[in-house]
């Protein structure tokens, strides 16, 4: 897996203070994308086992409640065994964060090839590509109006798709 950039203490993506991740890689490439710099699949930097470690020290940081994913495109098939790794080592030394993941896939379409993932680590997914003639600034932890803040654990239990917001 490869990186784009780490954000240790933010409140933006997501609710309450938290550590934004950004994977490396995207495919998708959406006009007005805020990070067209982590398209490069190749760009960024090497995820390593001591990088891991720094974040899942950085999650248990006193005041750290959330966890955020973003990229690029972190839901890409080859990120899927380091982030099942690093969610498992935050949840298991911070079991009280939530992990946020943003993709620009749509969840009834990844939720079965991604369900493992999602059932135990994932609490909330920000779905769908950014459409920029759909941008509203106004909205919270989206940019624009058909994507979607999903409860993951609702929606997995309750067997439909559960908006938060």
């Amino acid at each position: 897996m490869r990186y784009s950039n780490i954000d240790y203490f933010e409140i933006v993506n997501g609710t309450d203070v938290g550590v934004s991740f950004y994977t490396q890689g995207c495919l998708r490439h959406c006009r007005g994308c805020f990070n067209q710099e982590a398209w490069d699949l190749d760009g960024g930097e090497q995820y390593t086992i001591e990088f891991r470690d720094r974040i899942v020290a950085a999650c248990c940081r006193p005041g750290i409640k959330r966890f955020s994913i973003l990229g690029g495109e972190p839901l890409l098939e080859r990120n899927k065994e380091e982030l099942m790794v690093l969610c498992s080592l935050i949840k298991e030394a911070n079991p009280y964060i939530k992990i946020w993941v943003y993709t620009g896939n749509i969840y009834e379409d990844i939720k079965d090839d991604w369900l493992e993932f999602l059932q135990y680590f994932v609490d909330v997914l920000v779905d769908g590509p950014f459409e920029i003639e759909k941008r509203d600034i106004s909205l919270p932890f989206k940019g624009s109006t058909n994507q979607r803040i999903i409860d993951v654990k609702k929606s997995i239990f309750e067997g439909k798709t559960i908006e938060l917001m």
